[in-house]
């Protein structure tokens, strides 16, 4: 009898527990909303509506600036992906149609479940894209870093889906993605370029050929990485022209092999280009300090012609009131 009055209270607790987490999970899915425009689904939580609909008010002058920027202009908008696998190789290929969707997350615990769920991502990200599923996972704007701008944190992981679009059937280096989600996304300030340059004056750099499918262990080296992958790309850009630029990424579109590709558009290998942006960066951190003192220098001196000006004419003044009390005294004798 004992065993049974068990059961019974396991069956009854059980029983309880079931609805009880139906309607948790009906609580959650009546606190989310949806909205949807030509570009972008977005799920969000029913106090962020205003957020939201900001967000789906830009989001098609994103896609549109950016697609114009790049260059690419996809056959269909985004949408979910179905991951092909060829019968040769273990490659992965984007089959997109539909819409970008978009999950802004309540509050930091939303976000940081999300990046527990999908995969691991350097401290302090901001917003995340599962490219093969034309997802972006983004943090609410109150709860990002101080000075950060949403709509280019927005960007660049819009950046991250169409790159993977482009190259559908390539594996893209880690550095070369996050570097062209920046650089398309214009993440770049003065304060960046004050970091960059400091260290590369101490030579605080990375050798990017050692980050094509993972991050730095450290996130004092991840910065280094961000930075260096963004200026990685510019150095591409300015030392090739945009328009070679843009013929890789139309050659990406039916190649499988990124290396190969990169060297029979620009003529280098991969390797050997990203020793010599390396290089580069101590010319780049010469130039830098040394425009901006030359600047500063013509900044400097209309103060000091001033200064100069305006202390001859006190001296002058001076000078004019010894001669005054000189002629005085003359007089008197």
């Amino acid at each position: 009898m004992k065993r049974n009055t068990k059961f019974q209270k396991f069956r009854i607790s059980l029983f309880l527990l079931i609805p009880i987490a139906i309607l948790l999970f009906t609580a959650v899915s009546l606190s989310s909303e949806i909205l949807s425009s030509r570009d972008l689904v977005i799920t969000f939580h029913k106090d962020e509506r205003k957020v939201a609909e900001k967000i789906l008010s830009q989001f098609s002058e994103i896609v549109e600036s950016v697609n114009r920027e790049v260059g690419f202009y996809p056959d269909s908008s985004f949408a979910a992906l179905s991951i092909l696998r060829s019968t040769t190789k273990d490659e992965r290929r984007t089959d997109i149609s539909g819409k970008v969707k978009l999950i802004l997350c309540h509050n930091k615990k939303d976000f940081k479940e999300y990046i527990l769920k999908f995969r691991n991502l350097p401290e302090n990200s901001e917003a995340f894209a599962v490219s093969q599923k034309a997802l972006i996972i983004i943090r609410n704007p109150r709860d990002m870093q101080i000075n950060t701008d949403f709509f280019r944190v927005l960007t660049h992981e819009y950046n991250h889906i169409l790159l993977h679009t482009i190259a559908a059937d390539v594996n893209i280096p880690l550095w070369f993605d996050e570097g062209f989600a920046q650089y398309f996304a214009k993440q770049w300030d003065i304060r960046r370029e004050f970091i960059f340059v400091r260290n590369g004056i101490i030579g605080n750099l990375l050798d990017l050929n050692v980050y094509n499918n993972r991050y730095p262990e450290f996130q004092d080296r991840v910065e280094i990485f961000y930075l260096q992958s963004y200026y990685t790309i510019k150095y591409l850009i300015n030392r090739f022209s945009k328009e070679k630029f843009q013929d890789f990424l139309d050659a990406l579109q039916t190649s499988k092999d990124f290396d190969r590709t990169f060297f029979d558009i620009f003529e280098i290998s991969l390797y050997r280009f990203i020793v010599d942006a390396r290089k580069s960066i101590k010319t780049h951190t010469i130039l830098t300090i040394f425009y901006s003192g030359f600047g500063l220098l013509w900044t400097i001196i209309p103060i000091l012609v001033l200064i100069a000006y305006v202390r001859k004419k006190m001296l002058g003044k001076k000078v004019e009131e010894i001669w005054d009390r000189e002629e005085e005294s003359d007089d008197n004798l």
